[in-house]
């Protein structure tokens, strides 16, 4: 798969952290089975375990390669886990109905001549540029684009269930930003 040393000329404890990474990864995949939250992660679990290895400090000596492993691998995943169980507690239930009605009135976001959806695009566009970068980018080649997500998750380098996520996320975002805004008198109506 992936190396995490780059030449031969690597001090010893980062050759040591490569070879203990490479020998301990199938028991680090299967960590990440065992105790993640959602099981779907664990492909994202493994690339960020990568990444963190390959991004940390070069002059940091490791002494026990087996240890900082699954040291990384359990902040990874208490970090990942409690980050979903925030997500899901902040999640908004959505009618179909309703998250139709927002989706037809997006699709006027990229009508350049209509007068009447400035406002609206306005509000889309601040709505978009509150995201963060990632899924500012997923939005757009999802839904602009046209984009699978796996053709998104090579663009940005994540995985697909990532760029999933990125999507949730931000369609999550658009509702609450747009009920935010619905006037007092429309909740009424509909309530009736």
């Amino acid at each position: 798969m992936y190396s995490l040393s780059n030449s031969s000329q690597d001090p010893p404890g980062e050759d040591a952290l490569a070879r203990a990474y490479e020998q301990y990864r199938q028991e680090l995949r299967r960590f990440f089975e065992r105790n993640a939250r959602d099981r779907q992660t664990v492909d994202d679990l493994m690339q960020a375990m990568y990444l963190r290895l390959v991004r940390r400090a070069i002059g940091e000596q490791v002494q026990d390669p087996q240890r900082y492993l699954f040291r990384v691998a359990w902040n990874l995943l208490h970090t990942t886990n409690r980050r979903q169980q925030e997500e899901r507690t902040r999640t908004v239930s959505c009618h179909t109905a309703e998250f139709d009605a927002h989706a037809d009135r997006g699709n006027a976001l990229w009508l350049e001549d209509n007068a009447s959806t400035a406002l609206f695009q306005e509000e889309m566009n601040r709505a978009l540029r509150e995201l963060p970068v990632a899924c500012q980018v997923a939005m757009l080649r999802q839904y602009r684009d046209n984009r699978t997500y796996k053709e998104i998750a090579e663009e940005l380098g994540v995985t697909p269930h990532a760029v999933k996520k990125y999507i949730v996320r931000a369609l999550n975002h658009f509702r609450m930003h747009f009920n935010e805004m619905r006037r007092p008198e429309d909740t009424e109506a509909e309530a009736r």
